[in-house]
């Protein structure tokens, strides 16, 4: 069982639901859904305070975690904007719906400009480089220009993109290693598919699984095996148990984070 790093919806499909194996440039369309306690922080202010005036007293509070609370409001604004551009062109009825239910651009941008949102990346990172819970997978997703339609034509070589994926990828590494589940299952598929090692492959899944094992069926838990299987074929056996011993203690640190 691989869960996903939370892709990202595509116009004309539903949210997909199956493991990424990390591709270096983020998916095109909407960013992300907001964790709810770094949202709640953004919008919990008075509301004769205008949103783009909250944004900017975040952003002079200086903090990592206002940082990141002043691009979860922009990064509010800027995906209500797309479904919004969007919405009109979903031919199924299931991607309708969910963009139905989205935010309209009016509540989530009130004054909010587009420069604002446009400069949303530096604030994620910020927090990111800190360790801020949440910022390393948001900067990830946002790809290395935080558009869609640039992100697409994106090439690893490209020194700029080169750059970001480097700076990205030491971000979840220490979201992970902070006990991070959605970054240590990012990492596990990292070093699994885009950067094949397995012995780190196998640490960072047995982190995962020792996290979420209590919520893992039958036929969950056969396919864990499998993939265990998969990830230690090849290797000695003292390394599988240091990388065992060690995924496990990761997650044994840890338990309880989102």
């Amino acid at each position: 069982m691989r869960p996903p790093a939370e892709p990202l919806p595509k116009v004309d499909a539903p949210a997909p639901a199956t493991a990424s194996a990390n591709p270096p440039l983020a998916e095109p369309g909407a960013p992300a859904s907001m964790p709810a306690p770094v949202l709640a922080e953004a919008t919990s202010r008075p509301e004769t305070v205008s949103l783009s005036r909250q944004v900017q007293q975040l952003v002079a509070a200086g903090t990592p975690t206002a940082s990141f609370a002043a691009y979860q409001l922009l990064a509010r604004c800027e995906r209500a904007r797309r479904v919004a551009e969007q919405l009109p062109h979903a031919a199924l009825p299931a991607t309708h719906a969910w963009m139905e239910k989205e935010d309209r651009p009016a509540t989530a941008c009130g004054d909010i400009s587009p420069g604002q949102t446009a400069s949303r990346l530096q604030y994620a990172e910020r927090a990111a480089q800190a360790g801020v819970p949440g910022a390393a997978m948001a900067f990830l997703q946002e790809g290395p220009y935080g558009d869609a339609m640039l992100n697409a034509t994106a090439q690893p070589e490209q020194p700029a993109v080169r750059d970001w994926m480097a700076r990205s990828r030491a971000y979840v590494k220490l979201a992970a290693d902070n006990g991070e589940l959605a970054a240590i299952s990012n990492m596990s598929n990292h070093y699994d598919f885009s950067d094949p090692q397995p012995a780190l492959a196998l640490r960072y899944y047995a982190a995962q699984i020792e996290m979420t094992r209590q919520r893992l069926d039958a036929h969950s838990l056969a396919t864990v095996q499998q993939t265990f299987a998969r990830l230690q074929r090849g290797l000695p056996q003292p390394v599988i148990d240091a990388e065992m011993q060690a995924g496990q203690a990761l997650a044994r640190q840890h338990m309880g984070k989102p």
